[in-house]
Protein backbone atom coordinates (compact mmCIF):
# COMPACT_ATOMS: atom_id res chain seq x y z
CA UNK A 1 0.00 0.00 0.00
CA UNK A 2 1.53 3.40 -1.04
CA UNK A 3 2.49 5.66 1.80
CA UNK A 4 2.37 9.47 1.81
CA UNK A 5 5.37 11.69 2.50
CA UNK A 6 6.98 11.23 5.86
CA UNK A 7 7.01 13.94 8.46
CA UNK A 8 10.70 14.53 7.76
CA UNK A 9 10.04 14.99 4.00
CA UNK A 10 7.19 17.42 4.69
CA UNK A 11 9.46 19.40 7.03
CA UNK A 12 12.24 19.61 4.43
CA UNK A 13 9.74 20.81 1.79
CA UNK A 14 8.32 23.41 4.19
CA UNK A 15 11.83 24.76 4.84
CA UNK A 16 12.98 24.65 1.19
CA UNK A 17 9.86 26.23 -0.38
CA UNK A 18 10.41 29.79 0.96
CA UNK A 19 14.05 29.65 -0.15
CA UNK A 20 13.02 28.57 -3.67
CA UNK A 21 10.32 31.24 -3.86
CA UNK A 22 12.78 33.94 -2.74
CA UNK A 23 15.29 32.82 -5.36
CA UNK A 24 12.65 33.03 -8.08
CA UNK A 25 11.48 36.44 -6.88
CA UNK A 26 15.02 37.88 -7.04
CA UNK A 27 15.68 36.57 -10.55
CA UNK A 28 17.51 39.26 -12.56
CA UNK A 29 15.61 40.95 -15.35
CA UNK A 30 16.13 39.81 -18.93
CA UNK A 31 19.27 41.12 -20.57
CA UNK A 32 18.90 44.22 -22.71
CA UNK A 33 18.27 43.51 -26.41
CA UNK A 34 19.52 46.89 -27.63
CA UNK A 35 22.30 49.25 -26.55
CA UNK A 36 21.30 52.30 -24.52
CA UNK A 37 20.62 55.57 -26.31
CA UNK A 38 22.95 58.54 -26.30
CA UNK A 39 22.23 61.75 -24.45
CA UNK A 40 20.57 64.32 -26.75
CA UNK A 41 22.98 65.94 -29.22
CA UNK A 42 25.82 63.43 -28.69
CA UNK A 43 27.30 61.58 -31.70
CA UNK A 44 28.97 58.62 -30.02
CA UNK A 45 30.21 57.33 -26.71
CA UNK A 46 30.43 54.63 -24.09
CA UNK A 47 27.76 53.66 -21.57
CA UNK A 48 28.37 51.64 -18.42
CA UNK A 49 25.16 49.78 -17.60
CA UNK A 50 24.68 48.17 -14.19
CA UNK A 51 22.12 45.88 -12.62
CA UNK A 52 20.42 48.03 -10.00
CA UNK A 53 17.79 47.29 -7.36
CA UNK A 54 14.86 49.72 -7.53
CA UNK A 55 11.35 49.70 -6.03
CA UNK A 56 10.01 47.62 -8.91
CA UNK A 57 12.82 45.08 -8.60
CA UNK A 58 16.19 44.72 -10.35
CA UNK A 59 16.63 46.62 -13.60
CA UNK A 60 19.44 47.64 -15.96
CA UNK A 61 20.37 51.34 -15.71
CA UNK A 62 23.02 53.53 -17.32
CA UNK A 63 25.28 54.31 -14.37
CA UNK A 64 27.76 56.54 -16.22
CA UNK A 65 28.72 57.52 -19.73
CA UNK A 66 31.43 59.22 -21.73
CA UNK A 67 30.35 60.69 -25.04
CA UNK A 68 31.13 63.35 -27.60
CA UNK A 69 29.70 65.85 -30.01
CA UNK A 70 31.47 68.35 -32.25
CA UNK A 71 34.41 69.79 -30.27
CA UNK A 72 33.40 68.36 -26.88
CA UNK A 73 33.93 65.15 -24.89
CA UNK A 74 32.06 64.81 -21.57
CA UNK A 75 32.13 62.00 -19.00
CA UNK A 76 30.22 61.42 -15.79
CA UNK A 77 27.02 60.03 -14.29
CA UNK A 78 24.02 59.79 -16.65
CA UNK A 79 21.78 61.97 -14.50
CA UNK A 80 24.30 64.47 -13.23
CA UNK A 81 26.89 67.03 -14.27
CA UNK A 82 30.00 65.77 -16.08
CA UNK A 83 33.00 64.97 -13.93
CA UNK A 84 35.44 65.51 -16.82
CA UNK A 85 35.15 67.48 -20.07
CA UNK A 86 37.58 68.13 -22.91
CA UNK A 87 36.94 70.94 -25.39
CA UNK A 88 38.72 71.30 -28.73
CA UNK A 89 40.56 74.61 -29.07
CA UNK A 90 40.88 76.51 -32.38
CA UNK A 91 44.53 75.39 -32.73
CA UNK A 92 43.56 71.68 -32.47
CA UNK A 93 44.57 71.10 -28.86
CA UNK A 94 42.02 69.74 -26.38
CA UNK A 95 41.52 71.39 -22.98
CA UNK A 96 40.16 70.17 -19.64
CA UNK A 97 40.40 72.86 -16.96
CA UNK A 98 44.08 73.86 -16.97
CA UNK A 99 45.23 70.73 -18.82
CA UNK A 100 45.90 70.95 -22.56
CA UNK A 101 46.67 67.87 -24.66
CA UNK A 102 47.98 67.74 -28.21
CA UNK A 103 46.77 65.21 -30.73
CA UNK A 104 48.81 63.80 -33.60
CA UNK A 105 47.89 61.04 -36.05
CA UNK A 106 48.49 58.30 -33.48
CA UNK A 107 49.24 59.92 -30.14
CA UNK A 108 47.81 62.14 -27.39
CA UNK A 109 50.40 63.99 -25.30
CA UNK A 110 50.34 66.57 -22.53
CA UNK A 111 51.14 66.96 -18.81
CA UNK A 112 51.24 63.38 -17.45
CA UNK A 113 49.64 62.24 -20.73
CA UNK A 114 51.35 60.07 -23.34
CA UNK A 115 48.87 57.67 -24.99
CA UNK A 116 49.63 55.76 -28.19
CA UNK A 117 46.75 54.87 -30.51
CA UNK A 118 47.15 51.86 -32.81
CA UNK A 119 44.60 50.40 -35.19
CA UNK A 120 44.38 46.64 -35.00
CA UNK A 121 42.35 44.22 -37.08
CA UNK A 122 38.79 45.53 -36.61
CA UNK A 123 39.57 47.56 -33.51
CA UNK A 124 42.08 49.68 -31.63
CA UNK A 125 44.78 49.57 -28.98
CA UNK A 126 45.39 52.34 -26.45
CA UNK A 127 48.57 52.15 -24.36
CA UNK A 128 50.61 54.59 -22.29
CA UNK A 129 49.81 57.08 -19.53
CA UNK A 130 46.66 59.16 -18.99
CA UNK A 131 46.79 61.89 -16.32
CA UNK A 132 49.45 59.94 -14.46
CA UNK A 133 47.68 56.56 -14.67
CA UNK A 134 48.55 53.50 -16.76
CA UNK A 135 46.53 52.82 -19.93
CA UNK A 136 46.10 49.36 -21.44
CA UNK A 137 43.04 48.66 -23.61
CA UNK A 138 42.61 46.47 -26.67
CA UNK A 139 39.12 46.39 -28.17
CA UNK A 140 37.57 44.92 -31.31
CA UNK A 141 34.29 43.46 -32.50
CA UNK A 142 34.78 40.19 -30.59
CA UNK A 143 35.82 41.50 -27.19
CA UNK A 144 38.28 43.58 -25.24
CA UNK A 145 41.12 43.39 -22.76
CA UNK A 146 41.32 46.20 -20.19
CA UNK A 147 44.38 46.04 -17.93
CA UNK A 148 44.45 42.28 -18.60
CA UNK A 149 40.76 41.80 -17.71
CA UNK A 150 39.07 39.97 -20.62
CA UNK A 151 35.69 41.13 -21.95
CA UNK A 152 33.47 39.28 -24.41
CA UNK A 153 31.16 41.09 -26.81
CA UNK A 154 27.58 39.80 -26.55
CA UNK A 155 24.88 39.84 -29.28
CA UNK A 156 23.38 43.13 -28.03
CA UNK A 157 26.82 44.78 -28.34
CA UNK A 158 27.67 44.77 -24.63
CA UNK A 159 31.20 44.00 -23.48
CA UNK A 160 31.00 41.85 -20.37
CA UNK A 161 33.51 40.18 -18.08
CA UNK A 162 33.19 37.52 -15.41
CA UNK A 163 35.77 39.51 -13.46
CA UNK A 164 33.45 42.56 -13.41
CA UNK A 165 30.03 41.00 -12.70
CA UNK A 166 26.87 43.06 -13.01
CA UNK A 167 28.35 45.53 -15.50
CA UNK A 168 27.86 45.89 -19.27
CA UNK A 169 29.92 48.33 -21.36
CA UNK A 170 28.39 49.54 -24.63
CA UNK A 171 29.87 51.47 -27.54
CA UNK A 172 27.00 53.63 -28.77
CA UNK A 173 26.45 55.64 -31.97
CA UNK A 174 29.65 56.43 -33.88
CA UNK A 175 31.71 54.75 -31.14
CA UNK A 176 30.53 51.37 -32.43
CA UNK A 177 32.39 51.95 -35.73
CA UNK A 178 35.61 50.27 -34.65
CA UNK A 179 36.65 49.73 -38.26
CA UNK A 180 36.86 53.54 -38.65
CA UNK A 181 37.16 54.96 -35.12
CA UNK A 182 36.47 58.66 -34.62
CA UNK A 183 39.86 60.20 -33.86
CA UNK A 184 40.55 61.58 -31.29
CA UNK A 185 36.98 61.66 -29.89
CA UNK A 186 36.62 57.91 -29.29
CA UNK A 187 39.99 57.48 -27.53
CA UNK A 188 39.45 60.61 -25.39
CA UNK A 189 35.96 59.33 -24.47
CA UNK A 190 37.39 55.95 -23.49
CA UNK A 191 40.15 57.57 -21.44
CA UNK A 192 37.81 60.06 -19.71
CA UNK A 193 35.50 57.17 -18.88
CA UNK A 194 38.40 55.25 -17.36
CA UNK A 195 38.06 52.00 -19.34
CA UNK A 196 41.50 50.41 -19.40
CA UNK A 197 42.93 53.16 -17.14
CA UNK A 198 44.42 52.22 -13.77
Amino acid sequence: MPRGPTLRTRFRFAVALPVLLAACASKPPPLPRDPPTLAPGMKGGLAWVQLDQVDRGPTWVVERESSWKEGLVAAGPRNGPPTRTFTRLPDGRWRSGVIDVEVSADRIIGPEVNVNFTRVNGGLLLAGMWLGRNVDLLIDGRGASAQGVPFTREPDGAYVSKEVPGWRVYLVGEAARLDAPSWPELPISILCGGWGVR
